[in-house]
């Protein structure tokens, strides 16, 4: 067979690089970023954290012994599993039988089955992946193992709803999104929506054992938020689900209580691989390389996207870079076009310092939009000016993506491969 396999990255992940490289600040906050991204490469991850010597197959502190198996599966989910299912096919070589990676994208793998599914909302291309890994992990024995990848975006790829229809998930989810929900509350209303989620995909793998590496892109790298957490018994239950739905105002649904049987745990093993601190320790390193007094402002910011752009641009001093994570929410008020990253830098505009900048993306390259987030200086007020265009307009209707885009100041990736939340970078000279 001809063609490349993937390999981890090998190029700079910025796509428009000259056009948003202007100054030297510039140039060294998207160095920083870029440290970020790739820290978390999940290929590279796998690589790193697992190791196969004759039959033992060590991950992280677990030890494999694949003598007792008579078959090897894979199963990967989310943004990171092409990239994840590359790297197990190169470890395990032969003594892998099959396996389905479900992602954003189709990549050509050995003997892994690459499909593409849809993201941010389920679709029917979504339940047609889904159905092909539940016939893969069906009639599972005692003597099969199951590796797999979970990792964000995890939640809308995989989509089994017994009790509900896709279009019925993507107009909760949406109005969720719009209403500022956080990820949390959005997927403990999704575990009771599906079968397999909450812990329903180690049901169907039961009595296989099960390794699932996890890549975290939930605040705290927390492991059972990760694509609804389909390998970890859940914490939630119906009465949380319901009492959110009321919250929120939201169409009354048809719930289900997930799995609550330890029974289907005791042959899982849950390990994470990489969260968002990973990232952040890298870019905190770059930051010091630079010269600048690298602050740690942490890998759970949250809250409203507009006004942690502010707080970040407010408590940055000359000298410092300001290192932080997370993920933010925009309570949709205009009909505008954007991101929260996009909306992070754009409340942040006016109150960006003498020689400063701030980048904010989210880390797997699609910001709800086709940008992955923006950059701003303390010049891009007056540009703004200088081309008409009036900030608290865009702000108010949501529309960052329009603002940015006529300043030339968004910022472009394509999907990178890897999905461990937002990363942001603030530098003061």
């Amino acid at each position: 067979m001809g063609g490349v396999w993937y390999t981890g990255h090998v190029m700079p992940i910025f796509r428009n690089y000259k056009q948003i490289a202007t100054t030297e600040l510039r140039k060294q906050a998207l160095q920083i970023i870029e440290s970020g991204i790739k820290a978390v490469d999940p290929f590279q991850a796998v690589l790193k954290k697992t190791s196969l010597v004759g039959d033992s197959l060590s991950i992280d502190d677990t030890v494999v012994n694949l003598r007792k198996f008579k078959r090897v599966f894979f199963v990967g989910i989310g943004k990171a599993s092409n990239s994840a299912a590359a790297a197990i096919e190169h470890l395990l070589g032969s003594k892998l039988t099959r396996g389905i990676s479900l992602d954003v994208e189709k990549r050509r793998l050995r003997k892994i089955v690459s499909l593409r599914g849809d993201h941010p909302f389920p679709t029917e291309r979504n339940v047609e992946a889904t159905n092909r890994i539940k016939e893969l992990l069906s009639n599972l024995r005692a003597n099969d193992l199951v590796i797999t990848a979970i990792s964000g975006g995890g939640s809308a790829l995989l989509c089994s709803l017994p009790k509900a229809t896709c279009a019925e998930e993507k107009l909760i989810t949406q109005i969720f999104f719009e209403r500022g929900a956080n990820i949390e509350e959005i997927n403990t209303v999704r575990k009771h929506l599906s079968d397999l989620k909450g812990g329903g995909l180690a049901k169907l793998a039961y009595p296989a054992t099960v390794v699932s590496l996890i890549f975290s892109d939930t605040p705290g790298c927390a492991l059972d938020t990760v694509a609804s957490g389909p390998t970890l018994l859940d914490s939630t239950s119906i009465k949380d689900a319901r009492a959110l739905i009321k919250e929120y105002r939201l169409p009354e649904m048809e719930f289900m209580e997930t799995l609550k049987d330890k029974k289907y745990f005791r042959r899982v093993k849950n390990i994470l691989m990489v969260c968002n601190m990973d990232a952040l320790s890298a870019m905190y390193a770059c930051a010091l390389n630079f010269g600048f007094k690298a602050v740690m402002c942490g890998n759970c910011l949250a809250g409203e996207a507009a006004e942690l752009g502010k707080w970040l641009a407010q408590k940055v001093r000359p000298g410092q870079a300001l290192i932080g994570g997370g993920e933010t929410v925009v309570t949709i008020k205009g009909k505008g076009r954007g991101g929260r990253n996009q909306e992070l830098v754009l409340g942040a505009l006016p109150y960006l310092g003498k020689e400063s900048v701030l980048v904010s993306l989210d880390s797997d390259g699609i910001d709800n939009t086709d940008a992955a987030g923006a950059i701003a200086d303390n010049e891009s007020l007056k540009k703004a000016k200088r081309f008409g265009l009036d900030y608290k307009h865009y702000l108010r209707y949501n529309d960052s993506y329009s603002f940015f885009k006529k300043m030339d100041d968004l910022v472009f990736t394509g999907p990178t491969g890897t999905n461990i939340a937002d990363l942001m970078v603030i530098l003061s000279a």
